[in-house]
């Protein structure tokens, strides 16, 4: 096999570098293009032949043309992924953890509550994970927003705007599935329909805890109950937020078999989950600043499928890039009705011998 040039491995990371930020656009403003799969793919391969491309440490961004912007007082990273078993089990071996929080990993959008001596004050998406959208009127019609708190407290709860199966039901089957449906609800300029969302919350700090000390060596150790995350639920619960349930399990086979316990069970749940978050009990203030920290995973359902049938190819530009691009005979595939599918590359293409009427499995994660 011939080796590659390193003109060659250069065009291939820049072409990647590409595809990467294009797909990040893509997919936190609502219209994504490929499978969360096929995107773990392409960062996976850039990972191997670029480790320090400043692609790596972006976090997608989401935007909403006409919002002011505000910074986070939360980080607002991304995270890593496991998406099967052997995968969970070799991230365990690696940060060997003495206890494992599980919580549900809801399929919505990022949103950071922040609070002024106990007073709602902002409400801010995503963003690049430093910056985002203050949308704070349209949150405070959401379920699950208390406009004040029990006690005069400064600082900021992180969550997750969802709609319900039984509010996409009723209000809005015209919208592919409720994620799709929520995103663009929460940044509808006049607020309407904002009141059918809810933010559920998983995530607190007060003000200054990830503030960077001047001059400071190390930084500060979080002080309870914000430095544990079961902890951290409980003192949410206490504020009258809408609080993720967290289970606790010691051995890593545990959570493989609790996933596949919420699996089975998972259609019978109010809410669109696409896997579960597992993460280290105490906090670290470090792993937290990452980009992706290292002490949580999404460890991800496998891979919903569904067949249909190939009927035309188109090519997607981005730059210097083409990629082809199936148009399918419509499908319904994890709530979505599927008319478009990524194929990858030239390579992929002829490597699977294609041809218009060919029958193809759809991959969806």
């Amino acid at each position: 096999m011939a080796m590659e040039t390193p003109e060659g491995a250069q065009s291939r990371i820049a072409e990647l570098e590409k595809s990467i930020i294009r797909h990040q656009d893509l997919y936190y403003n609502g219209k994504p293009e490929i499978s969360d799969a096929e995107f773990d793919s392409l960062w996976d391969e850039l990972s191997v032949l670029a480790p320090s491309s400043p692609v790596l440490a972006k976090v997608g961004e989401d935007a909403a043309d006409g919002f002011p912007k505000a910074r986070h007082v939360l980080p607002m990273g991304s995270q890593a992924k496991a998406a099967d078993s052997d995968e969970f089990i070799a991230w365990c071996a690696k940060v060997r953890l003495a206890e494992y929080i599980v919580e549900h990993k809801l399929d919505g959008a990022s949103l950071e509550l922040q609070y002024e001596a106990g007073l709602l004050c902002r409400a801010v998406t995503r963003g690049d994970g430093i910056v985002g959208d203050d949308i704070t009127q349209n949150a405070r019609r959401m379920s699950g927003v208390p406009a004040s708190l029990p006690e005069a407290w400064s600082g900021a709860v992180r969550g997750e705007v969802v709609m319900s199966r039984a509010t996409h039901r009723q209000w809005f089957q015209d919208k592919a599935n409720c994620r799709n449906a929520a995103n663009g609800l929460m940044k509808r300029k006049d607020g309407s329909g904002a009141e059918r969302l809810e933010v559920i919350c998983y995530d607190v700090a007060p003000s200054g805890m990830y503030d960077e000390v001047p001059g400071g060596l190390f930084v500060s150790s979080p002080e309870p109950p914000f430095d544990d995350e079961l902890s951290k639920l409980a003192w949410l619960r206490r504020a009258g937020f809408i609080v993720l349930e967290a289970l606790s399990f010691v051995e890593p086979f545990e959570v493989v078999d609790y996933r596949a316990r919420v699996m089975d069970s998972r259609e019978s749940l109010p809410y669109d989950i696409d896997g579960l978050v597992v993460k280290a009990r105490m906090v670290d203030i470090d792993d937290m600043k990452r980009a992706r920290p290292e002490r949580q995973v999404a460890f991800k359902f496998p891979l919903e499928e569904a067949t249909t049938t190939l009927l035309d190819v188109e090519w997607s530009e981005s730059g210097a890039t083409y990629t082809p691009v199936g148009i399918v005979e419509p499908v319904r595939l994890a709530g979505t009705t599927v008319r478009r599918a990524s194929l990858a590359n030239t390579n992929t293409l002829r490597g699977m011998g294609l041809r218009i009427g060919s029958r193809v499995v759809i991959v969806k994660r």
